[in-house]
């Protein structure tokens, strides 16, 4: 198996966690929208990655992705 064949089987393997995290506002127009941390978790490197910055989970889960990526090319090259 190449590096790259790896980086992806284990791209392709991580598990997602989502969880609403506090933003610290007391009110307003957005306290009812709460930022969703999303948690990656990949069990074969042990690694696990929690990001909750951004409001939208999808922009959280493509931070996480992207910093997993980032572990990955230190870990396999």
């Amino acid at each position: 198996m190449t590096p790259t064949e790896a980086k992806e089987w284990l791209k392709q393997q991580v598990k997602w966690q989502s969880e609403p995290c506090h933003s610290g506002t007391p009110g307003g127009q957005s306290c009812d929208m709460p930022p969703m941390a999303q948690t990656l978790i990949s069990e074969d490197t042990s690694i696990m990655i929690k990001v909750g910055f951004h409001r939208s989970a999808l922009k959280n889960r493509e931070l996480a992705m992207l910093l997993f990526e980032l572990a990955l090319e230190d870990l396999i090259t």
